[in-house]
């Protein structure tokens, strides 16, 4: 079930003034995805939540590619799906959309992908042997001034392996290396996203990959610098979120606001609560929890029309 909450109830808590109104219409489907676990997703704000991949609850990967329309009213149980034609049959694979808002980038078993959201088609570009894309959680992200994909942890050097940070270019379809913090190698299972406000991506959360400890989850925030390659980890407060992973994190209202949703915490427990970050102040609000019924690891997630929609 879709999960679709008013940013309204959090106006208060962030301090916002908002005047969204809509009734939600109920829309007859014609399409009812499977339900999975570990997909991938990509939204336009306004436009489309993509979601692919995943495993369903025979523990099978699944190839399945749809699309929730974020431009017509709808009702939580009856969200606007659309199939779309297949895609990788894969899970826990890094996504992103690209700044043309039409073709999603990703890698699965080594092999970066293109996939157009529009015909459908899905073209592969290269194999690598540095490239860590396989049932990984690591994530994508895409700058959308200059189009370069970053995907933390996402290269391993060719001769000593060593994870770093993933840098792709569209325009020469080429993946470089860049640093990451001692803090964060070898994190997977992390929540991304881009804010437009901050001009940069944060990464938070995630656990060591090969931990022994299933229970070894973080809740730390880092910032990565575009200009010169560094790193900062950041210092919240406020009602900072527990330690998570495969929780997913969208920026809203310009990348302001971080919106952070569901995971699993302590425990392999699915999380239900909503936290909104100010980045101007580094502080955590906690917003309503979306209900026991409604918690989820590995939730996609979107941001439109003073909305939170999460599948």
């Amino acid at each position: 079930m879709v999960q679709r909450i008013s940013l309204l109830a959090l106006a208060p808590l962030l301090g916002l003034l908002l005047s969204f109104t809509n009734t939600f219409l109920t829309k007859a489907q014609s399409f009812t995805p499977v339900t999975t676990w570990g997909s991938t997703s990509a939204f336009v704000e306004g436009k489309a939540l993509y979601i692919q991949g995943g495993v369903n609850s025979n523990d099978d990967t699944t190839p399945q590619s749809y699309s929730i329309d974020l431009s017509t009213a709808w009702s939580t149980s009856s969200p606007a799906y659309k199939k779309l034609p297949n895609s990788v049959n894969d899970y826990l694979y890094p996504a992103t959309l690209l700044n043309d808002n039409s073709t999603l980038y990703m890698i699965s078993n080594g092999t970066h992908y293109y996939y157009d959201v529009f015909t459908g088609d899905l073209t592969q570009l290269i194999t690598a042997n540095n490239i860590n894309g396989t049932n990984s959680g690591i994530k994508g992200v895409t700058d959308p001034s200059t189009g370069i994909v970053y995907v933390p942890n996402g290269y391993y050097g060719p001769q000593d392996k060593a994870a770093s940070l993933l840098k792709f270019s569209p325009s020469s379809k080429t993946s470089t290396s860049g640093a990451m913090p001692p803090a964060l190698l070898n994190i997977l299972m992390y929540a991304v996203s881009w804010s437009n406000s901050l001009g940069t991506f944060l990464v938070h959360g995630g656990r060591t990959q090969g931990a022994n400890n299933i229970n070894d989850m973080k809740n730390a925030l880092f910032r990565y610098n575009i200009t010169d390659g560094s790193w900062t980890s950041v210092v919240t407060t406020g009602q900072v979120p527990s330690a998570r992973i495969a929780a997913c994190m969208v920026q809203a209202y310009g990348g302001t606001k971080m919106v952070l949703f569901g995971g699993d915490a302590v425990g392999q427990v699915s999380q239900q609560s909503i936290y909104i970050l100010d980045v101007a102040t580094w502080v955590w609000t906690k917003g309503a929890d979306a209900g026991a019924a409604n918690a989820r690891g590995s939730p996609a997630c979107a941001v439109t029309n003073d909305m939170f929609v999460a599948q």
